[in-house]
């Protein structure tokens, strides 16, 4: 089992065509004033000696000709006596030249000046900003620290725009600044919620880096919900492990937990090691069940991760040891059995079914968990995970899914979210 050591690169559909401003009309250009009405506020003024010039500019930037308008500009941009108007267009027509040219790393100063001129209609500055903050995080190469700096700036304004918080949270991990987990944290919940809110998919960078954030802080529930959020949107091999290594780690003070986890981590065929079979096989016996850890060992001997001569000497004796305790556990299943149909408490009906589950009598197992479920239990998220797991076995995806959904506290309900997961889509296969 192990972590995924990678992040997606961020998705191109952030990076966004470059949208025109207002672009004032050619007439207006070479008279060097704005209109006298429009359907959009006006842009800046432009004077006289330039107005020739830079409709000729705007001229040939609607007929995408880009490099010619590059030309032109660079010898408009080495006149003297520039109005605040003159040079807004100016950096503004260069910026969207090289833009639409794909030399994005160019265009971000020119675009960034247009901003800084304080010229910007009020009702597309937002857009400028957007728009920095998106080529600066898909141009190659990316520029998190601007794409962090100007996303922060347009969600100042605009903080329900799923897209640019994914972009922000990105960003922020990957300009690396101390506080990267910190302010990714608080962009990617937003990304996150807003996806739920739209009930779409949340996206995989987002959850991956969340989910490193929050166990970076020391925030193991976080973590474990944010892995499980992985699991259940991304199935991969690379999630289910990173989600059954965390709660192999949260679980480690507890025997009864580990169990669980294991149990897991076995019906997604991803124990690995030798040590996790004899784990689980020792755990199982401990609980007393030497029919799960017959089962448990003879399954690892099997699948060859046994190579290792000491490993196998303690999965041999292991197995001899649970195999005598199962024949003489099984003739006590009948006695076991009659006493749990007599008791009024549940309990003792979860017992039997665990002992049932134990020996791959999955019907029973079922029939012995619901009966103690009707009857009431002292723990019913125990209960409904054992009835989950027996209909899992029994090849009952959509019950086993209904009872897991049951589980609604106490320290198994991630577990069972991901059992539910596997109840539903099945064993990751890649």
């Amino acid at each position: 089992m192990h972590r995924p050591n990678r992040l997606l690169t961020l998705p191109a559909c952030l990076l966004l065509a470059a949208a025109p401003l207002a672009v004032v009309p050619l007439a207006a250009l070479a008279q060097g004033k704005p209109p006298a009405a429009a359907a959009e506020p006006a842009g800046p003024q432009v004077s006289k000696p330039f107005g020739k010039d830079l409709a000729k500019a705007n001229e040939l930037l609607q007929k995408q000709s880009y490099q010619e308008v590059l030309d032109l500009l660079n010898k408009t941009d080495a006149m003297a006596n520039k109005t605040p108007g003159d040079q807004f267009y100016i950096d503004y027509f260069r910026a969207q030249s090289l833009a639409r040219l794909d030399r994005l790393a160019e265009a971000v100063p020119y675009y960034e000046k247009v901003i800084a001129s304080g010229l910007v209609p009020e009702d597309r500055l937002l857009n400028e900003i957007g728009l920095v903050a998106r080529i600066a995080g898909g141009m190659d190469p990316r520029d998190w620290a601007k794409a962090a700096d100007y996303g922060g700036r347009y969600l100042a304004i605009k903080g329900d725009d799923r897209s640019m918080l994914e972009l922000v949270t990105i960003a922020h991990y990957q300009a690396g600044k101390p506080d990267r987990c910190e302010q990714a944290l608080k962009y990617g919940t937003g990304a996150l919620e807003a996806a739920r809110m739209a009930q779409e998919k949340p996206a995989e960078g987002v959850l991956q880096i969340v989910q490193r954030c929050a166990d970076s802080a020391g925030d193991a529930a976080g973590s474990i919900r944010y892995a499980t959020e992985l699991v259940r949107n991304y199935p991969k091999q690379d999630y289910w492990g990173s989600a059954a290594t965390l709660m192999l780690r949260d679980a480690e003070k507890s025997d009864a937990k580990t169990l669980e986890v294991l149990r897991l981590v076995l019906a997604l065929d991803l124990m690995g090691t030798a040590g996790g079979y004899i784990q689980l096989g020792q755990l199982a016996t401990d609980a007393g069940l030497p029919g799960e850890a017959e089962s448990a060992i003879r399954q690892g001997l099997a699948s060859g991760v046994f190579g290792n001569p000491a490993d196998k000497a303690r999965g041999d004796k292991l197995l001899a040891e649970a195999s005598a305790a199962a024949a003489l556990d099984r003739k006590e299943l009948p006695s076991l059995e009659a006493e749990a149909r007599k008791a009024t408490s549940g309990d003792s009906d979860l017992i039997l079914a665990e002992a049932f589950l134990s020996y791959g009598e999955t019907d029973k197992a079922v029939e012995a968990a619901r009966r103690g479920i009707g009857k009431g239990v002292k723990d019913t998220n125990e209960a409904n995970l054992l009835l989950g797991k027996a209909l899992v076995a029994a090849g009952k995806g959509s019950e086993a899914a209904a009872a897991f959904g049951n589980v609604t506290g106490g320290d198994y309900r991630n577990l069972a979210a991901l059992w539910a997961i596997l109840a539903t889509e099945g064993a990751p296969t890649e």
